[in-house]
């Protein structure tokens, strides 16, 4: 009796262990939009993205977007890189991106500030750094 307690005691650390060594090591999850235009009305298929608002500050070299997805869970999403198409790299987010929700007309998206001037072409890129949370589902 006694072993056979401690071979199950080992047994469940030996899989406590495992399981958050596995966790630990699951690649974030991540989904990326189609390339879009920095002008209203442009929209991608994969997510749904759809280009509602494009304001620019030309003295700052800001440009806000404001994006609606058709995804409401959009919190699971810690980060969001915003990829240009020209360098195939981020480009420098003034500030956080901020989500929109807009539960009466069941909209969500979100609202980009970057330091770019329009006319260019872009694809979001969110990044859920822990894909096997309870809260984290996919869309």
């Amino acid at each position: 009796m006694k072993n056979s307690t401690t071979t199950l005691i080992s047994a469940m650390l030996l899989f406590a262990i495992t399981s958050t060594l596995t966790r630990a090591n699951e690649p974030a999850l991540t989904l990326e939009s189609d390339w879009l235009d920095s002008r209203i009305g442009s929209s991608g298929n994969i997510l749904g993205a759809k280009i509602i608002n494009v304001v620019n500050d030309p003295g700052s070299n800001i440009t806000v977007i404001d994006i609606m997805l058709p995804l409401d869970n959009l919190d699971n999403y810690e980060q969001v890189e915003v990829i240009g198409k020209t360098s195939q790299q981020p480009i420098k987010q003034r500030r956080s991106a901020e989500w929109i929700k807009n539960y009466d007309n069941d909209s969500y998206g979100l609202r980009l500030h970057l330091k770019k001037e329009p006319g260019f072409e872009f694809r979001l890129r969110l990044i859920d750094s822990e894909p096997g949370s309870k809260s984290s589902k996919n869309p």
